[in-house]
């Protein structure tokens, strides 16, 4: 269950609704080095939506 791909194959749409999505946030892995943090902004800005730091899943029962 790491994508929302998956998540609606487990939880079908016709029985569930789907409020999930891929978050990517500031960067706080860096330690304090601006160059870092740099990289990993344009890091989650080149990769794909679906490679987001953060999947939040939000799913209720119809």
């Amino acid at each position: 269950m790491n994508t929302i791909r998956d998540l609606k194959r487990l939880f079908p749409e016709s029985r569930f609704e789907h409020f999930s999505y891929v978050h990517n946030g500031p960067p706080s892995y860096h330690a304090n080095k601006l160059w870092l943090a740099r990289f990993w902004q344009f890091y989650a800005w080149a990769t794909p939506a679906s490679m987001g730091q953060g999947l939040h899943v939000f799913i209720r029962k119809r």
